[in-house]
């Protein structure tokens, strides 16, 4: 569906931009009369460079992203008898981002998150080879998928994710929300001292419609580019090289 047809056009573009930057390159050639052997090393290096980076980004993993948000509303002071409304901003905390930042991160709201997810089953099959991987591997596992950014000013923080499936990077990003605002309230039932905030769920995650890793076009138009410089590179040693010999 979507995805092949953006892998197509990907495959369309940097066909293109190959086929650019060789007609420039013979044409500065056929002006410039370059010296004889150049262009034989010229083109074999650049084909190995361009082929080279067209196969490690056709080959790389394609990752979808996935954002929600969470917003840390600090409470009122006791003295005032009231609450501030869920998703009232309040004054900036660092401190209060910082730690929430850590829990989110810790076994007590991602080891829930794995398991109401049965992404140890879905992970086992996916890099386990059907073997179970263990406790500590799902953990670490699930840590490499997520990126956590605090915004700028504000007590809020958004939950990345990602995953080769669109789907499933939405479903990481929403349970890690879910289960952040269960884990802050379960611990303001207990009757902490320092749990003086609420957490609540501003905006949830949706499976995005294109990949954000490769970038094909880029990736290709530097395979391209480094091609042209060190094919470059190496028609003029071998020209300095033949200068050599017949001297």
């Amino acid at each position: 569906g979507v995805a092949l047809v953006l892998m197509n056009k990907s495959i369309v573009v940097g066909l293109a931009v190959e086929a650019l930057a060789i007609t420039l390159f013979l044409l500065v050639a056929r002006k410039s009369q370059l010296p004889r052997g150049f262009l034989g090393a010229f083109m074999s290096v650049y084909l190995l460079v361009f082929g080279a980076a067209v196969s490690i980004t056709f080959l790389t993993p394609e990752l979808f992203l996935s954002t929600s948000r969470i917003m840390l509303t600090p409470h009122a002071p006791a003295s005032s008898g009231t609450a501030s409304p869920p998703g009232a901003m309040g004054s900036y905390d660092p401190h209060l981002i910082q730690t929430e930042l850590e829990v989110i991160q810790s076994a007590a709201v991602l080891d829930p998150v794995i398991q109401n997810l049965d992404l140890s089953g879905e992970w086992s099959k996916q890099y386990g080879r059907g073997q179970p991987l263990s406790n500590s591997d799902l953990l670490a596992l699930l840590k490499s998928k997520i990126s956590l950014r605090p915004a700028r000013n504000i007590n809020m923080i958004e939950i990345r994710s990602f995953d080769q499936q669109p789907g499933l990077a939405a479903k990481i990003a929403n349970e890690i929300a879910q289960v952040s605002r269960e884990h802050n309230l379960s611990v303001e039932a207990a009757g902490s001292s320092a749990n003086a905030f609420s957490v609540e769920i501003m905006d949830r995650a949706v499976p995005g419609l294109r990949p954000v890793r490769p970038n094909k076009p880029r990736n290709i138009a530097l395979g391209s580019l480094g091609g042209l410089v060190l094919g470059a590179a190496a028609g003029t040693a071998r020209v300095h090289r033949q200068a050599k010999k017949k001297s």
